[in-house]
């Protein structure tokens, strides 16, 4: 009866298991996804503007 019992449990928890691993396994999946889309492609380093570049740039359009 004990091994009846235990068969019983087993085969009823392993479909738990396996959705569990599932779930797992897509979660890191998109989440390696997401992560590896967050990139920076310009190639160059960030520009450090001055006050007063900004304001020229801006004069520039403006007068554009």
């Amino acid at each position: 009866m004990a091994q009846l019992r235990y068969s019983y449990y087993m085969e009823s928890q392993t479909p738990h298991i396996n959705m569990k691993v599932i779930l797992l396994l897509l979660t890191v999946f998109f989440t390696i996804m997401a992560v590896s889309s967050c990139t920076n492609d310009e190639g160059e380093d960030l520009e450090i503007l001055t006050p007063e570049e900004q304001e020229e740039q801006l004069e520039a359009k403006a007068m554009k």
